[in-house]
């Protein structure tokens, strides 16, 4: 959110480079979460 926001203001591209990062940061966290859920299962499944 910072980083967007300094950005936005430094390059006059209000708000988009809050939403598009906020976004990835989003999706970064979605992923991560797959991986742990793929990985706990797997170690489930294995016994």
């Amino acid at each position: 959110y910072f980083l967007g926001s300094w950005l936005d203001a430094r390059l006059g591209t209000q708000p988009w480079l809050v939403v598009v990062l906020a976004l990835l940061g989003f999706a970064a966290g979605v992923n991560g979460t797959i991986r742990i859920i793929r990985t706990l299962q797997k170690y489930q499944n294995d016994g």
